[in-house]
């Protein structure tokens, strides 16, 4: 199986599958088998192309889909895999067409291809080799690291791998007491990120393209024990900004918050007539349900995401909680504030709904996030 042409979806059939099925993970599996574990962009691919003058080495390639898409692009690559489709030892890829002539060979390989750039995409989750690769890909003398997958928390790579690209600001395992992760209070980092790209991602988890470029003396990098922040460069942060993140929602959390948009609406359309009577202006309280409408969406969906990610802690995610009361609240609190006599009972009835519901969100915010955790483990 060959393809021609860049990676626009016409020349990426990978890319035109996320669309089609607008990355539902029904398709993933099939996606997976036949194609690659990450989406490639035009975006991606030319990141890739102008940070590899001399070429790129990947490692892991599988069926060689992103190999061969850079190939198409005029980039020159070198492809291994321990076992390339359609080998019969890789049962992910076993009776696979390949797409790009992968040969066989392991980490090691790095090492053999300096002056190239080192490409892992999805490199194996909690295994030691992608480490190993980039840690002899820098011994070496390479340069350059570009790196597909999720970042901490997720399922690509180990501990020791995001502690050398440098997007930790912390012994995770130490911190947080996660058994069965090896220590990283002393792993220098020895690559630091200079560009990031977010990519098509299959549900919820968010997947991105990094560039790293080398270190060149690690011993002068603090470590992760003595950090604020991760390790980066100009171009990207090893922790999504708030941006990012809410591009990265993905298109459950995208729904959740449409849905909690237009149900804010119809409520205000309900209680429209009964609002006059006391002396509340419809207008005042429709603009701010509908206003505190997004706040309310994005504060339950970005604590989930950030609830469940073992790698942040708890105070990045309070923010989004203080915003979603505050929006849950608001609306409430004008309809109190600009009553004129309201009787006993709907200020009590408006009192309990505030509290229950309240907690409510808030339950449910924790309850999302432990299963979806539970889900992801």
């Amino acid at each position: 199986m060959t393809t021609t042409g860049a990676g626009s979806a016409a020349f990426n059939p990978l890319l035109r599958l996320h669309r089609d099925c607008d990355g539902h993970l029904d398709a993933r599996s099939e996606a997976v088998r036949t194609y690659a574990f990450g989406v490639p962009t035009d975006e991606a691919l030319d990141l890739i192309g102008a940070a590899s003058t001399a070429g790129v080495v990947e490692i892991g390639a599988g069926t060689g889909y992103w190999a061969a898409m850079l190939a198409a692009n005029g980039v020159d690559v070198l492809a291994y895999d321990i076992a390339p489709a359609p080998s019969a030892d890789n049962h992910l890829f076993e009776g696979r067409d390949a797409w790009f002539p992968v040969a066989v060979g392991d980490e090691a390989m790095a090492a053999s291809h300096p002056d190239r750039t080192l490409l892992l995409v999805w490199p194996t989750y909690d295994e030691a080799w992608p480490a190993e690769a980039i840690e002899r890909f820098h011994d070496a003398g390479g340069q350059r690291l570009a790196f597909v997958g999720q970042g901490p928390g997720g399922v690509t790579g180990d501990v020791r791998f995001h502690a050398l690209v440098g997007n930790l600001d912390r012994c995770y395992p130490c911190a947080l007491g996660v058994a069965g992760h090896a220590c990283t209070c002393d792993v220098q980092p020895m690559w630091r990120c200079t560009h990031q790209s977010s990519l098509p991602s299959w549900g919820e988890d968010p997947d991105r393209l990094q560039i790293f470029e080398r270190i060149e003396d690690p011993e002068q990098t603090p470590l992760a024990t003595e950090r604020s922040s991760p390790v980066a460069g100009g171009g990207c942060d090893g922790r999504p900004s708030g941006l990012t993140a809410l591009r990265e929602l993905g298109v459950l959390g995208q729904v959740w918050t449409l849905t909690v948009i237009g149900f804010c609406v119809a409520r205000a359309v309900v209680v429209w007539p009964l609002l006059r009577r006391y002396g509340v202006n419809p207008w005042w309280f429709l603009a701010i349900d509908i206003g505190t409408a997004p706040m309310y969406g994005l504060g339950q969906a970005m604590g989930v995401k950030l609830i469940r990610d073992a790698t942040r802690p708890m105070r990045d995610a309070l923010p989004w909680i203080a915003a979603l009361l505050v929006a849950f609240v608001a609306p409430y609190a004008y309809l109190l504030a600009s009553a004129g006599k309201l009787p006993t009972y709907v200020i009590l009835g408006v009192a309990l709904w505030i509290v229950v519901f309240g907690a409510f969100a808030v339950g449910r915010l924790f309850r999302d996030a432990r299963r979806q955790s539970t889900e992801v483990a």
